[in-house]
C-alpha cells in the first residue's frame, strides 16, 4: 500500500503555483520544481528533458501519465509541451493539488483518476473521457511490478504515430516490463543519464551539503534505479 501524502504537502505547492507566470512555456525543465520538496519529480533531471523533447516531437494533444505522484512530473507535462489540451492524471493516493493545475493550466481538460489505472472504472472513464479521441503521449511510472499491464491496457486507447515511456527501467520488475513489451517488436529506446547522480555523490564525497531534496534523493539511491524506457507506436 503507498504511504499517503504529507499532510503539509500542499504549503509548498501553492507557494509554487503563486509565481507560475513568471514561468516560460518550453523549457525541458524547470529547475524550481525540483526545489520544492513534496512537488519534485522523482526523476533525474536529464533524463526528464530528454523525455519531454522526445515527446515534444509528437505534439501532443493528449497525455497520460500513471503513477502522477506528487505532482512535479506532471507540472513538466503541462508546462513544458505546448499544444497539449488534454490531460489525464492518475495517483492511487489521490491528487490533491488538481486545483493549483487547474488554475494554473485553464486551457487544458483534466482528468483526474484517484484509484488505480488497472480498475475497470478507470478504463471506463477514460474511455468516456476521451470520447474517440487518442492519446499521444503516456508516462508510467506507478505500480512497479505492472509496466506491461499498465501497457496492454492503455494501448487501444493511443494515437498513431504516439510515443509511451516507462519509468525506473534500471530496476529488475520494470525492466523485465520494458524488456517484455519491446520482444513484441516495437521500436525503442533507452534514456539513461547518471550525471545528476554522480555530481551529487561527489559533492557528498566532498563533504558539501545538499543543495535542496533533490540532491538529497539522488545521494540516497547512488545512482541506482531511474531510466527510462521509450516505446514507439508508429502503427
Amino acid at each position: 500500500m503507498d504511504a499517503p501524502f504529507n499532510p503539509n504537502m500542499m504549503l509548498g505547492i501553492k507557494r509554487f503555483f503563486d509565481n507560475e507566470d513568471s514561468r516560460e512555456p518550453g523549457q525541458d525543465v524547470y529547475d524550481d520544481v525540483f526545489d520544492v520538496d513534496m512537488f519534485l519529480p522523482l526523476q533525474r533531471k536529464r533524463e526528464l528533458a530528454r523525455m519531454m523533447q522526445i515527446a515534444r516531437a509528437y505534439s501532443p494533444r493528449v497525455v497520460y501519465e500513471i503513477g502522477t505522484c506528487d505532482g512535479g512530473g506532471l507540472y513538466h507535462w503541462c508546462k513544458s509541451i505546448i499544444g497539449v489540451k488534454r490531460v489525464i492524471a492518475s495517483e492511487v493516493r489521490g491528487t490533491p493539488y488538481q486545483y493549483e493545475f487547474e488554475d494554473a493550466f485553464p486551457h487544458i481538460d483534466f482528468l483526474w483518476i484517484g484509484e488505480s489505472s488497472y480498475a475497470k472504472s478507470s478504463i471506463t472513464r477514460i474511455s468516456n473521457w476521451l470520447n474517440g479521441d487518442a492519446i499521444d503521449a503516456v508516462f508510467i511510472d506507478g505500480d512497479k511490478s505492472y509496466f506491461d499491464r499498465d501497457f496492454d491496457l492503455v494501448l487501444p486507447f493511443m494515437n498513431s504515430p504516439s510515443v509511451l515511456f516507462m519509468h525506473d527501467i534500471t530496476d529488475p520488475a520494470p525492466g523485465k516490463a520494458f524488456e517484455k513489451v519491446i520482444s513484441r517488436g516495437y521500436r525503442h529506446d533507452r534514456i539513461i543519464d547518471r550525471t545528476d547522480s554522480d555530481e551529487a555523490v561527489d559533492r557528498e564525497r566532498n563533504g558539501i551539503p545538499p543543495k535542496n531534496g533533490y540532491e538529497q534523493w539522488l545521494r540516497h539511491w547512488h545512482g541506482m534505479s531511474c531510466g527510462v524506457g521509450v516505446i514507439y507506436k508508429d502503427i
